[in-house]
């Protein structure tokens, strides 16, 4: 009886972590930005909606931009936000090839999260989740910690310090200064070769990159 029990309470787990689908419409600029970013650090696109999902859920300024959306009130992580019935839908209409769909997994709290978003936009969670892919990409916070992060991951702590030399180098005297996504969207151009992060950098920095 006892062995039942725990049987039981471990498939309620497993049901309660297993992740949800959900296909947010973007605009193809949006949408190829998206794919841009896992070409350049060699993640699937899956996986990176996911972070930007996650990391608008958790930033607070980007919920209170989509706040000033909502048409219903809602308490979101104790804080609650008063919506406007009068606000425009944030439902697009959209003429045919100018969207296209991906697809994502996302964890049973996080997409509760954007079913209470949906709810306070009047929308369809999938058009709450693109939203929130909208906001994670004009952050620049997270597409730079984004890629830093993942080199960071990949690289061991020399290759490291020489990359940040090449960061170092590239800044000197631009008026507009180049950040981790810019220095390995370059790379992979310069690189040409379908590879992991770690050889790209590596052959960048043996064979690509001129020390000053």
């Amino acid at each position: 009886m006892v062995e039942s029990s725990i049987k039981q309470n471990e498939q309620r787990k497993t049901r309660s972590d297993k992740k949800r689908t959900i296909k947010p419409t973007l605009p193809l600029i949006v949408k190829n930005t998206v794919y841009r970013l896992s070409h350049i650090t060699r993640t699937p696109v899956k996986d990176v909606a996911e972070k930007m999902c996650l990391f608008a859920i958790e930033d607070k300024n980007i919920i209170k931009s989509i706040a000033k959306k909502f048409r219903r009130d809602v308490r979101i992580d104790n804080t609650y936000y008063c919506g406007d019935i009068t606000n425009a839908s944030v439902v697009k209409r959209t003429q045919p090839g100018e969207c296209e769909r991906i697809t994502l997994r996302l964890t049973g709290e996080a997409y509760e999260v954007i079913v209470v978003l949906a709810y306070a936009l009047d929308c369809r969670p999938s058009r709450a989740c693109a939203l929130l892919i909208e906001e994670s990409l004009t952050n620049s916070d997270f597409v730079n910690e984004y890629v830093k992060s993942h080199i960071e991951g990949k690289l061991d702590k020399n290759r490291m310090t020489e990359l940040k030399k090449v960061m170092e180098y590239i800044n000197r005297g631009e008026e507009e200064e180049y950040n981790w996504a810019t220095l390995l969207s370059y790379i992979v151009d310069e690189v040409k070769k379908p590879n992991n992060v770690k050889n790209m950098v590596n052959d960048f920095i043996i064979n690509h990159w001129k020390k000053p």
